[in-house]
């Protein structure tokens, strides 16, 4: 089982769920990616980005101005998988 780190911090909407779908393309199902953001909107992006691709969306846990979600790959991303507000 694979795992990524993603730092997706200082980096505002959509950028980070972009990187996100960037890695999600080199990872399997059954990989972890956990993500560390720092922008306002990014965790209703990464709930909206796992239900569209089918992917679980694990832990978000909130520090200070960091948020970190732990996602679970249930399939392979496809090309051009990203926000929807694009």
């Amino acid at each position: 089982m694979d795992h990524r780190c993603v730092d997706a911090r200082s980096l505002r909407c959509p950028l980070p769920v972009i990187e996100v779908a960037k890695a999600a393309r080199e990872l399997g199902p059954g990989s972890i990616m956990t993500v560390v953001a720092t922008d306002p909107a990014f965790t209703m992006d990464i709930e909206a980005w796992c239900r569209r691709t089918g992917n679980t969306l694990v832990e978000v846990e909130r520090s200070g101005d960091e948020v970190v979600a732990t996602i679970r790959m249930e399939a392979r991303a496809a090309e051009g998988e990203g926000p929807s507000h694009v």
